[in-house]
């Protein structure tokens, strides 16, 4: 669920909780009941589904269109005075955030408006139904007197998303992505944009394109450089990831099951507090994540993008994302990513590392016209007959 890096702990921007189950609003698995014990199904049920995985118009990376999923695409018709427009609120959790997030910058807004410039108006013109409206500010009461904790605010529905300082975050921002159903999650405050108070400290422009990265998860995208066919585009060098080599020398002291190879390679085992490395928001791997309603099993998650690989996404990491402090971010053999002047052939061996075969990526902080692709894919409007079933729960 990040854009341009200025610091090494911005690898927590996308920590989106992919072990934990829904009660503590993780990040998004997206498939068919069918698909808990052979993927090989994912073809014919995306086809089901009118989902076309080489559709070179599907635009950038997402994970919320299939119909039975934890996670969805969110629904039109939440908002009774505008039925026909997807309206995703959101809230300050209380006047801490409405001072520190809205008074000093509008950086929630003016993270969208980043989005509305490329997106434009939910219209026919557009092509898609998305808003993103600002519900009555505060969504809890402050607490009774004598007491501590803050209660819900009955009037703010309870899929509002609730904006919130996060002081356990080490900088950056870290969201949910796309819709929770009710049926999987009803609780208040299920969707979050949680934000670091460092994160203050950088420049506003910065700030906000880390928050419209995060927008973008909230409706359902997917980071660009975790698809399956990512190594054919970008290089991703896990030795130059803050932490390495102080997680390499402690699996070769402690000998747990699993080699630094597979820690690089994992879409889980660096998320394990006892470890908190970086390497899960890089992973290709099919990451799984269980449900509040069925917490023992598992549900894979799938990615589907376009045909063309998205560098330009702002649901890519530039570069020096994550790097290891001391690293030079213009130097393509101290970055975490770098992009192939040529693309591999499918099956190609990477080569190794030059200025000669390889560029810094810096990222762009503002949507792509693939972006754009995807959300008029996921929110379509009405007359638009390129889209798949946009299910019927609302909560």
């Amino acid at each position: 669920m990040l854009i341009p890096s200025m610091n090494s702990s911005l690898f927590l921007f996308f920590f989106l909780g992919l072990l934990m189950p829904l009660l503590n609003a993780c990040s998004p698995p997206l498939n068919d009941f069918r698909l808990f014990n052979d993927t090989s199904l994912l073809p014919q049920i995306l086809a089901e589904h009118g989902i076309d995985m080489n559709n070179p118009e599907q635009g950038s990376a997402e994970v919320v269109s299939n119909t039975i999923s934890p996670h969805e695409r969110w629904h039109a018709g939440m908002d009774p005075s505008t039925p026909e427009v997807t309206v995703i609120h959101w809230c300050y959790y209380s006047q801490v955030e409405i001072n520190a997030i809205g008074l000093m910058g509008n950086h929630v807004a003016k993270a969208w408006e980043r989005w509305h410039q490329k997106i434009g108006q939910a219209s026919a013109e557009s092509g898609h139904t998305l808003e993103f409206r600002l519900w009555k500010k505060m969504c809890t009461l402050d607490p009774a007197p004598g007491g501590i904790h803050r209660t819900w605010r009955l009037e703010v529905p309870k899929r509002t998303v609730v904006v919130r300082l996060a002081r356990e975050l080490d900088g950056g921002a870290q969201s949910t992505t796309g819709y929770i159903p009710e049926a999987w999650n009803n609780r208040e405050g299920r969707h979050k944009l949680e934000i670091s108070p460092s994160l203050f400290y950088s420049p506003p422009e910065f700030i906000q394109s880390i928050l419209a990265h995060e927008l973008g998860h909230i409706f359902g995208l997917w980071h660009e450089h975790q698809r399956e066919d990512r190594d054919r585009y970008v290089h991703f060098e896990c030795k130059n990831l803050n932490g390495y080599a102080e997680v390499a020398q402690r699996i070769s002291d402690q000998k747990p099951s699993f080699t630094m190879a597979e820690m690089c390679e994992s879409w889980k085992l660096g998320r394990d507090p006892n470890w908190s490395f970086p390497a899960p928001s890089f992973s290709t791997q099919t990451s799984r994540e269980s449900s509040n309603v069925m917490w023992w099993e598992t549900f894979p998650l799938q990615v589907t993008h376009s045909e063309k690989y998205d560098y330009d996404s702002i649901m890519h990491y530039a570069s020096s994302q994550a790097m290891r402090p001391g690293n030079n971010g213009y130097d393509v053999k101290q970055a975490v990513l770098t992009k192939w002047k040529k693309p591999l052939d499918e099956g190609q061996s990477a080569p190794p590392v030059t200025a000669m075969n390889s560029f810094i990526m810096r990222g762009t902080g503002v949507p792509s016209d693939r972006d754009y692709e995807a959300i008029k894919r996921l929110y379509p409007w009405p007359s638009r007959q390129d889209a798949p079933p946009r299910g019927d729960k609302v909560g």
